[in-house]
């Protein structure tokens, strides 16, 4: 879990999966669990995003992890709230996967981009 303050306010909350898997399917299959729930929660997402930089893999289902895990596939799925924006998120390169949920304030969006804009300009 992590929590990201501009200004003393909080701006996001990311929930990090942690896991460790050999078989990188089983990503796949947390981040399509996890999709799950918030459907059940908030309803069909906003938007769905599935992008291939890298379509070696893009007929066969069962090499999705390994895909993802190399970067060539990226998946995330956004959900909105009168206050929330919610992102479920995988993605990946040199066979690392990085899933997560972000839940960021909507009414703080511009403060945490000027202070992304500032992080980033301070950053050597």
């Amino acid at each position: 879990m992590t929590y990201l303050f501009c200004d003393n306010k909080l701006v996001t909350a990311r929930y990090t999966n942690l896991e460790s898997y050999h078989n990188k399917n089983n990503y796949i299959t947390d981040y399509s669990s996890v999709n799950e729930t918030l459907e059940e929660k908030y309803g069909t997402p906003k938007q769905k995003n599935i992008k291939w930089y890298n379509d070696l893999f893009k007929d066969d289902t069962q090499e999705y992890g390994t895909a993802v895990s190399l970067g060539h596939l990226r998946m995330n799925q956004w959900w909105y709230t009168d206050t929330t924006r919610i992102i479920n998120n995988i993605s990946g390169k040199k066979f690392n996967v990085k899933h997560g949920v972000e839940y960021s304030s909507i009414k703080y969006y511009n403060l945490w981009q000027e202070c992304l804009k500032e992080r980033r300009k301070n950053k050597f």
